[in-house]
């Protein structure tokens, strides 16, 4: 919010603004926590001789204030102009068309809101003297949970499948999408071995997540994907859900992505199907937390690539610069072109070369055929080629 008092700017004692001049001045405010649009700014001004009465100062709608990466845009730089959490750089593309090829999918993201992870008071649980002594630390190098009846804890948002008798658990094993509670329990003698006494609420880590939903199409079966992460804050592990296209990544513990830092560019690998698909809506949102700043950022649209050509010779497809034309059945394969970097675009199992030549046209001799073939699809040792059309030619049937 704005200050409560308007900001004020004297002329110091000997000085003056010379009539005709312009003068810049600036000065720091922090914005809301919530989206807003530019409100009206007014400026009056007074002096021992004269006033000028209050008057709208013109926002500055031209410039960009961020420049690079397509971050912001003309009219971002009017005052107190708050736009709401998202990611204002969210590219998407892939770099092989193929059916049932390994795809790259590459990522490219940058939020208006800080990211990261950041781990607050953890509850260390031991036994003294036949009592449970609950102690808050920092130290998230290992949280000693020998001893400790998992019965009592509120793991909700957590992916743990056993913590009894855990001497030492590591943080990394969490799935930390959503925020933690460790729920009190009812405080009993530690020789009951049915609950634990927590006297009070110890909140777990805090971590921001970046899903990516709609990849749909892949034969990847779910579970983990690696991913390779140009800002090293990303954990590699990400959650990988097949029927729904989703990709879960959270940043590791004690990171921090500010909005000024260069964009995450993310890479992962998928199976694509074995026939031919189009490229599916595909959209980025996230959970922002452990920066001070939790926030919500509302599903978008990605931006896909439509621009870059998967192969730099189109693969087998001939000389640089040439596109594959490969087959158009059901009007559903294309060329091999701008738009097969768009992510999961998909060609149907075709001939990409398919060319044949002979040896000599004189009658009644011996001719060689040469064929070449090359498919967009690898092919096993149980498959076949037919080749027909050899209209007049004399070979005897099935040699």
């Amino acid at each position: 919010s704005l200050p409560r008092q308007p900001p004020v700017l004297s002329i110091l004692e000997n000085e003056a603004m010379v009539a005709g001049t312009s003068y810049i001045f600036e000065g720091t405010l922090i914005n809301p926590g919530r989206p807003q649009p530019s409100p009206p700014l007014m400026v009056d001004a007074m002096s021992p001789n004269f006033m000028i009465s209050s008057s709208m100062i013109a926002p500055d709608l031209v410039r960009v204030p961020i420049s690079g990466d397509n971050r912001t845009k003309a009219g971002d730089a009017a005052p107190l102009l708050v736009l709401p959490p998202t990611f204002v750089v969210r590219g998407i593309g892939q770099n092989n068309p193929y059916p049932d090829a390994v795809n790259t999918i590459r990522v490219t993201l940058a939020a208006n809101v800080m990211l990261g992870a950041n781990m607050y008071g953890i509850a260390i649980v031991e036994e003294v003297d036949e009592e449970l002594v609950v102690v808050r630390s920092n130290d998230t190098s290992c949280v000693n949970l020998t001893a400790v009846n998992t019965s009592c804890l509120d793991m909700t948002g957590f992916n743990i499948t056993n913590m009894t008798n855990m001497s030492c658990m590591d943080m990394t094993f969490l799935n930390m999408s959503v925020s933690a509670v460790v729920s009190a329990c009812s405080p009993v003698n530690v020789t009951n071995e049915t609950a634990m006494a927590l006297p009070t609420r110890y909140v777990l880590p805090e971590v921001s997540t970046i899903t990516i939903m709609g990849l749909t199409g892949s034969v990847t079966a779910s579970g983990y994907v690696a991913i390779t992460d140009s800002s090293g804050l990303l954990d590699t592990n990400a959650t990988w859900t097949k029927e729904s296209g989703m990709l879960e990544v959270r940043f590791m513990n004690n990171t921090q992505w500010k909005t000024a830092d260069a964009p995450i560019e993310i890479s992962f690998e998928l199976r694509n199907p074995g026939t031919c698909m189009p490229s599916p809506m595909v959209m980025v949102s996230g959970v922002v937390r452990g920066t001070g700043c939790n926030v919500s950022i509302l599903a978008a649209a990605m931006h896909k690539d439509v621009s870059s050509v998967p192969f730099a010779e189109c693969k087998a497809c001939g000389a640089s610069g040439s596109r594959c034309d490969a087959c158009h059945a059901d009007g559903c394969d294309q060329a091999c072109d701008d738009a097969d970097a768009a992510p999961l675009i998909v060609h149907g199992p075709a001939f990409i070369i398919k060319k044949i030549g002979q040896s000599t046209t004189w009658p009644g001799v011996a001719n060689t055929m040469t064929v070449t073939f090359a498919t967009n699809i690898p092919f096993t040792a149980e498959s076949t080629f037919y080749l027909s059309g050899f209209a007049g030619a004399q070979h005897a049937d099935g040699a």
